[in-house]
């Protein structure tokens, strides 16, 4: 690989973030070569050095375990980016990355901004680079299907694909690692099957104090994160919190008290789950209950499932964002599947399916329809054949 590669790319943009390819070559190691297989993930801010150790901290700790490349790509270097300067001469898009006004709400000027991304704090970790997102695929390939037969077609195709990351959680699970932040934007498909990425967010199950605070930081926001159970962002919220919420609910109505509140009540509504009556029960069980003794026990519980639901809204939630939810209830395929992520899904963490017994459901769909699908390839194959001899 050239040493001196240019033309590099602004891959995506996080909070305090921005991540290119190729990777760029560390403050510390200005001869090491750069990579398209590579990328660098630049943190910057008064806690990125912290952020960023506990982010490498946990993929080391993935990396121990047998067999992670099949469903995860990670983070295995750790340094300090370069100077401003340096970089800029071999990676322009560094001034979309400046120019990024959602990550940057303090700065007002390109010099300041400038000053803040490459300051002593600033950090870089250095990973695989893998390919298109789970979203982008998923609006390529579906996007434009129109007909059960080809839907059907296509999601077995996808399935197919996410077979290794059902492992990959239950792999987790055993390790006492949570992802915690599971969305189409965070898996990526690499020679041919999609993997999990980003693991910045990521916990030990054991550290309470971390679930708790990354709870209540959506908790305080003006949406409803779709990606976690409502069990878990409300139950870092104080009882004057819950009960302003209820009155917001009861002011501003169930669909519209939260930003995207309306498109989850439909999601659930397309599964057969009445969300709405959940979610008056959940706030009234909070504000009556002993904190200490549910945090001891029943939380450590809800959080070891957090991945769970997560994975588990993805499928619905894309069918939602694409219409193709109303062809599910005209194929008995998407109807199983469907029925698996529902088992996902479901508000209560008690009635919520374990990730082990998800994945031999998972397998089992898979391999039925897969075998199905061969079967009948082969017999319209046969019929063709038939066909061709009749006519000569």
């Amino acid at each position: 690989m050239d040493n001196n590669l240019k033309g590099g790319k602004l891959v995506a943009t996080g909070s305090k973030t921005c991540i290119f390819n190729p990777n760029i070559r560390c403050k510390s190691n200005k001869h090491k070569k750069r990579d398209k297989k590579s990328i660098s993930k630049i943190a910057f801010g008064d806690k990125a050095e912290e952020l960023t150790n506990k982010e490498k901290e946990i993929n080391d700790m993935i990396a121990r375990i047998p067999g992670y490349k099949k469903w995860a790509l990670i983070f295995n270097d750790l340094c300090k980016p370069p100077g401003y300067k340096d970089v800029l001469k071999i990676e322009k898009d560094m001034l979309k990355c400046l120019n990024e006004e959602s990550i940057y709400e303090l700065h007002t000027d390109i010099q300041s901004k400038k000053d803040y991304l490459f300051d002593e704090n600033s950090t870089m970790l250095i990973g695989e680079y893998g390919g298109e997102t789970l979203g982008n695929y998923f609006s390529k390939k579906f996007s434009d299907i129109d007909n059960v037969k080809d839907l059907e077609r296509e999601f077995l195709k996808l399935m197919k694909k996410m077979k290794n990351m059902f492992k990959g959680l239950v792999d987790l699970q055993d390790y006492g690692i949570s992802h915690l932040d599971i969305k189409q934007n965070n898996i990526i498909i690499s020679n041919n099957n999609f993997k999990f990425i980003d693991f910045g967010t990521s916990g030990k199950f054991n550290n309470v104090k971390h679930f708790l605070e990354r709870g209540y930081h959506e908790f305080l926001t003006q949406r409803m994160y779709y990606w976690y159970p409502l069990e878990y962002i409300y139950a870092s919220a104080s009882n004057k919190e819950l009960q302003k919420e209820e009155e917001e609910i009861e002011e501003d109505g169930i669909d519209d008290y939260r930003k995207y509140m309306d498109l989850i009540i439909d999601i659930f509504e397309n599964v057969g789950i009445d969300i709405e009556v959940y979610i008056s029960e959940l706030i009234k069980k909070y504000k009556s209950m002993n904190r200490k003794e549910f945090y001891n026990n029943e939380y450590k519980d809800i959080i070891k499932k957090i991945d769970t639901y997560s994975f588990g809204m993805l499928i619905p939630f894309m069918l939602y964002n694409n219409d193709l939810l109303e062809y599910v209830g005209k194929s008995k395929l998407l109807t199983d599947f469907l029925n698996l992520f529902k088992f996902m899904i479901h508000p209560y963490h008690k009635d919520r399916i374990n990730i082990n017994d998800a994945y031999i459901l998972f397998e089992k769909l898979l391999d039925k329809y897969s075998t199905k699908s061969k079967y009948l390839a082969s017999k319209r194959s046969s019929k063709k054949k038939k066909s061709k001899k009749r006519r000569n």
